[in-house]
């Protein structure tokens, strides 16, 4: 018990430090994209379009991170795996709020990765940039959610 709480917490911590990165990223590099782009004809709509990028990429990254700790906050919205019972009830929704917490880790890193890859390729050619870190992200809130659903059901009647 004491190692998902542990974890728990240094997820939590780890999310909320990438939320805090995102904000910051976001504030900084939201008037600084217009210096990014080179001068042009098209200048003016190419800033207000990676603009508006950043801001969706943001607004969706805090929705996430929102949505998640809501779940986290109350567990009984879940549809667990397993059926819950007064001697399960506690282990499964530890259980549950670690996976959400590396979920929350997993999606906050993409995000803050994409705003990233957003604002280094305002203005120019798009390139493939940190892909192997976001499918790398991705893959691990994959296997996060798999191996939620199978130590749940495998310790299903745990106390």
């Amino acid at each position: 018990m004491r190692t998902v709480r542990f974890w728990t917490a240094v997820c939590e911590i780890a999310s909320f430090f990438l939320l805090v990165c995102l904000l910051v990223f976001f504030a900084l590099s939201h008037q600084e994209v217009a210096f990014q782009i080179p001068e042009g004809a098209q200048k003016e709509k190419s800033v207000l379009g990676v603009q508006t990028s950043l801001c969706l990429i943001f607004a969706l990254g805090i929705l996430v991170y929102g949505l998640l700790f809501l779940l986290k906050r109350f567990p009984r919205f879940m549809s667990y795996p397993v059926p819950i019972t007064p001697e399960n009830m506690d282990f499964q929704a530890r259980l549950a709020k670690l996976m959400l917490s590396v979920l929350t880790l997993c999606s906050m890193g993409i995000f803050v990765t994409i705003l990233y890859d957003t604002y280094k390729n305002a203005g120019r050619e798009q390139e493939i940039g940190h892909i192997g870190i976001i499918l790398g992200l991705l893959a691990g809130a994959i296997l996060d959610v798999a191996l939620y659903l199978a130590v749940a059901r495998a310790k299903e009647k745990c106390i």
